[in-house]
């Protein structure tokens, strides 16, 4: 099965399929690259809908929540399972695409009876999502992470199909292209990003209060201290072109990644480079494998270093866009999602192994240098 990354299969990728979403990005890369792509909504229909407005957001967690608990019964996943396979096997599936840990291991094992086509999963949480981790025990033919702390340990630990794979970017949304100046004005600032308003983030950006920032994201949990980041929050969801208009606007796209990120980076580290725009990112040991630091983007190891690089970028612009430019040069040539499902394809097929791993005895020097 050398080089089927480059033989047009037929897949079934199974997901959210909400916008700016993994699973619809999967789909448009698989598509890109020639293959017959269907996409299959996963669970219930009361997805998660993010909004402006504070009372549908509301009423949408709500749903989510016990639509979700209603998947979770056995009934209804025994017959999820078997409508999976069924739907794999009329699309005369090669792969089935999981886009989480939806599956037990009794529905992977159906799926596959049914269709006959190999199943793998792309994970696109980092460790601390982890959750039952039901994926372990699934008879997977590969099984792909964001992280290579993750890859590493699960590889010394048990005996699976377990590879990296880096989230990528999406050229069809992730570009500056058709963005006109006069589209920029109202999301103008000097510091952005885009994300769920956790605790995590919340503190990190703490440390740049008194700094313009806009931060862009659906509604904050009502028990969030807004105080603590005054003005910073504007609580809207921004996807696809528009949060590609959000970051052009912006001076500085900061990236605070979330602490379970142990070895690797997050969706908006390549979407970013994608998309063109400046970018100061945590530093972490994979970060020198994906991105050159200092010229495709500019990463930071703690609050005093941010600082002094926030108001060293924000003086000088025309470095600022050279960086981003090198950025995005960097993320069409090695890191959209078609890059990274041709790569899928072949390591299911056996003819690859994955992205490479970093040096893992320099990332342990590393950490207790």
């Amino acid at each position: 099965m050398s080089g089927v990354g480059t033989r047009p299969q037929r897949i079934v990728v199974v997901g959210k399929f909400h916008p700016d979403g993994f699973a619809n990005h999967i789909l448009d890369g698989f598509t890109d690259l020639g293959h017959s792509a269907l996409a299959y909504e996963w669970g219930t229909s009361h997805a998660f809908t993010a909004t402006s407005s504070r009372l549908r957001y509301r009423v949408s967690q709500m749903r989510t929540v016990i639509g979700s608990q209603l998947d979770a019964l056995p009934s209804r996943r025994a017959r999820a399972g078997a409508r999976l396979g069924e739907v794999a096997r009329a699309h005369g599936a090669d792969l089935v695409v999981v886009t989480h840990d939806y599956l037990l291991p009794a529905q992977v094992a159906e799926v596959k009876r049914r269709s006959g086509a190999a199943v793998a999963m792309w994970f696109p949480d980092h460790i601390g999502g982890f959750g039952r981790a039901a994926f372990l025990n699934g008879a997977y033919d590969g099984l792909f992470f964001k992280d290579p702390f993750i890859v590493d340990v699960l590889r010394r630990d048990l005996d699976r199909p377990v590879h990296y794979l880096p989230e990528a970017c999406n050229p069809r949304v992730h570009t500056p292209d058709g963005i006109a100046p006069a589209e920029l004005e109202p999301y103008r600032c000097d510091i952005t990003t885009a994300g769920n308003a956790h605790a995590s983030r919340v503190a990190a950006l703490e440390a740049l209060v008194g700094f313009d920032v806009r931060v862009w994201g659906p509604q904050a949990p009502l028990w969030l201290d807004r105080s603590r980041i005054p003005g910073m929050l504007q609580e809207r969801f921004v996807a696809n072109r528009e949060k590609a208009v959000a970051f052009l606007a912006a001076k500085i796209v900061i990236n605070h990644l979330y602490p379970a990120e142990v070895w690797g980076l997050n969706a908006r580290t390549f979407e970013t480079a994608g998309i063109g725009a400046f970018q100061l990112v945590g530093r972490r040991p994979g970060l020198g494998q994906l991105f050159v630091d200092g010229e495709e983007l500019v990463s930071f190891g703690n609050r005093d270093e941010l600082l002094g690089l926030v108001r060293r970028y924000l003086a000088d612009d025309a470095e600022r866009l050279a960086v981003a430019a090198r950025a995005r040069a960097r993320a069409l040539r090695e890191h959209t999602y078609g890059h990274r499902l041709a790569l899928m394809l072949d390591t299911v097929g056996g003819a690859a192994d994955g992205f490479p791993m970093p040096c893992v005895q320099c990332v342990i020097g590393e950490r207790t240098a």
